[in-house]
């Protein structure tokens, strides 16, 4: 069966992992902002000890930074493509939300040629970082 291509420089298959990646977005700021502040401690007084090995903190640590490290590569790969009109960009691909559903001061088809240019940017940034 022929790979089917999207005109992008890059498969179908890597553009549709591109477009999930994106439609994480929303998730990936919320787990940011739900990991940060002390977990699981016990304020009874008496000391605890985990059972699991390693710095839970530093895990989380790493793991808060991989995430911010993704949302700002979506992010910036929007400015990058579309200057001002990054937000309505960021709203298409992280919420799927239609061209004819926001009020964007460009026309359909530059629009779609400004979120093609994101979808490229973002696949070398992906495929470089």
């Amino acid at each position: 069966m022929p790979r089917r291509q999207t005109g992008l420089g890059m498969s179908y298959e890597a553009y549709k992992e591109l477009e999930y990646f994106c439609l994480q977005y929303k998730e990936k700021k919320r787990q940011i902002a739900t990991m940060y502040g002390p977990k699981g401690l016990r304020y009874d007084g008496v000391a605890h000890s985990s059972r699991q090995r390693g710095d839970r903190t530093a895990e989380t640590a790493l793991r808060i930074g991989k995430l911010k490290e993704e949302v700002f590569m979506i992010e910036e790969s929007a400015r990058q493509a579309g200057g001002s009109l990054a937000p309505y960009v960021l709203k298409n691909v992280t919420e799927k939300m239609n061209y004819e559903h926001m009020a964007v001061p460009c026309g359909r088809r530059q629009f779609y040629a400004i979120r093609r240019h994101f979808f490229s940017i973002l696949y070398e940034k992906r495929k470089n970082g």
